[in-house]
């Protein structure tokens, strides 16, 4: 915020959007939605008194996602209609297939908001063009928004998107040994008696 009242001391429209982008994303990323809606009105209007169309694609895809969080279908509709309009229009495709500065870290965020347009009938070539690029089943309903990462490599860890699971993150203890052993023999179909054998080995399971 120091590097933001440096900006705006001289006027620098542009950079002070910048540096809001970067705020309204961590607030974004911290679940305070109202903080960002502020910020998102804010960055909007500097971007489009800038003419910056790259800003302006990028703060219509965070309206759309907070709008998405919160079920607010309209602004939503509103918001990825803008959004899916200048990627086409300005050729922003990249901003879906890799990691940028201002985007979503984890690239499966893009999927729900995709479906739900689809759901409304938002650019429904454009929207089946991304999905396909995406590599996505066109007919699911139902994405969780994230990629899973599993290593199984000495200490078994498990990330939903950059939120890697600690052990607290298990309802219970046998679920994660469970969940281990379904990985290890991902290629063999267990019997219950073995599921039962692997993660009570001192028990008869006649008992």
């Amino acid at each position: 915020r120091k590097g933001l009242i440096e900006t705006e001391k001289v006027k620098d429209k542009w950079l002070s959007a910048l540096i809001k982008l970067s705020l309204l994303v961590t607030e974004i990323y911290n679940g305070h939605y109202d903080k960002a809606k502020v910020l998102l009105e804010e960055v909007q209007e500097d971007f489009i008194s800038c003419g910056d169309r790259y800003g302006i694609m990028v703060t219509a895809f965070w309206s759309a996602y907070v709008a998405y969080e919160e079920g607010n279908d309209s602004v939503f509709k509103k918001s990825f209609e803008l959004f899916i309009q200048e990627i086409h229009t300005e050729e922003f495709d990249f901003f879906f297939k890799k990691q940028t500065p201002y985007g979503p870290t984890d690239l499966q965020n893009f999927v729900p908001l995709l479906l739900k347009a689809k759901q409304l009938g938002i650019a429904p070539q454009l929207v089946s063009k991304y999905l396909v690029e995406l590599q996505i089943d066109e007919d699911i309903n139902n994405h969780p928004g994230y990629t899973l990462q599993v290593s199984a490599l000495g200490y078994l860890r498990v990330s939903i998107g950059s939120k890697q699971l600690e052990d607290r993150d298990w309802q219970r203890g046998k679920a994660k040994e469970l969940f281990e052993l379904f990985v290890t023999y991902r290629n063999k179909l267990l019997s219950k008696e073995e599921i039962f054998s692997s993660l009570w080995p001192d028990l008869d399971h006649d008992n």
